[in-house]
């Protein structure tokens, strides 16, 4: 899938007033069906939608994933947050915090938000399981008490109180 990602960013550079008609018939013509239908199942998942890739797919490249939000109550993720979002916190003016693969006990005695550089892990609490990586925006609230796994070795910028994302 790699390959497909790179040559078809290599074509929407060079075509960038391409419709999807066009897209289509360059996947077509240089990959195989099923290589083309993953490709199209992946692009719908992270842009938002098949129909948005459909409309205009040159658009749905530009704008790039769209930010996925997840409630679990105590905690809140949101999956490919815009850079924009990201700027205004100045989460690189963050303090960082690195652990090695583990698994600990944690209580929240305030609020904490953090953005992961590297590393995935899952905090579980009240039977939900919170699953989280590289490049999505955490929040924890003030009185969780949760069991933190960490799968791959986790780097992030965090930030102790209110913070509004």
């Amino acid at each position: 899938m790699e390959n497909v990602l790179k040559k078809v960013e290599e074509y929407m550079n060079k075509y960038p007033d391409s419709d999807f008609d066009d897209l289509e018939k360059f996947l077509n013509e240089n990959f195989s069906k099923e290589e083309v239908s993953k490709y199209f199942e992946m692009m719908g998942d992270v842009l938002g939608g098949f129909n948005k890739v459909a409309e205009n797919p040159v658009d749905a490249l530009l704008d790039g994933p769209k930010e996925i939000f997840l409630n679990y109550d105590k905690a809140f993720v949101i999956e490919f947050p815009k850079e924009d979002r990201l700027r205004d916190l100045k989460v690189k003016e963050w303090a960082v915090w690195e652990k090695d693969v583990s698994e600990f006990e944690w209580k929240y005695d305030e609020d904490e938000t953090c953005f992961i550089i590297e590393g995935e892990a899952e905090v579980r609490f009240d039977d939900k399981i919170v699953k989280f990586e590289s490049g999505d925006l955490v929040k924890f609230k003030k009185g969780l008490s949760c069991t933190w796994k960490i799968n791959k070795k986790i780097k992030k910028y965090y930030k102790f109180g209110n913070v509004e994302i």
